[in-house]
């Protein structure tokens, strides 16, 4: 809402939704003439739980999470498995800045990418804090929903 336009939402947008959906239209006849397999998108807990002040990132990882299971269900008949990752947060350079929350080594998000395309695997929380986030929103969504508000400007 602070944003002085709409032209980073818009890029996150582009970035984080079109984006895996352009790469899963490219690459899916491929997939189907090779025999089948499986497309990973990388999503977040914001995309799970709408985080205040990520009012672009989280409704794009909101998007794909949706995009994600329309493709699950038109790519099947064509042997393609589409699984998405729910990443908490993971040590790169992009997260650098986030404080409070144990960042895991990326190479434990591309192993649970592996094991959600070897086991076909819809929706797959790959780490400490996207388990955390998915218990809390099961627990007590407006909770959480208030704990996040309560958090707003504290950055």
């Amino acid at each position: 809402m602070n944003a002085p336009d709409l032209s980073a939402m818009r890029n996150e947008m582009e970035v984080n939704y079109l984006g895996p959906v352009a790469m899963a239209r490219a690459f899916a006849p491929i997939i189907e003439k090779n025999g089948g397999g499986c497309i990973v998108n990388v999503l977040s807990a914001g995309g799970i739980v709408s985080v205040p002040e990520m009012g672009g990132y989280s409704p794009s990882k909101f998007a794909t999470r949706a995009a994600s299971n329309c493709l699950r269900a038109e790519l099947a008949p064509r042997g393609i498995h589409v699984s998405s990752l729910i990443v908490g947060s993971v040590k790169t350079r992009m997260a650098e800045h986030v404080k409070g929350v144990a960042q895991v080594d990326p190479v434990v998000i591309a192993k649970a990418g592996i094991l959600a395309a070897k086991a076909e695997i819809d929706e797959h929380d790959t780490d400490p804090h996207a388990i955390g986030v998915r218990a809390a929103l099961a627990r007590d969504p407006a909770g959480l929903a208030k704990a996040l508000a309560a958090g707003v400007g504290a950055a």
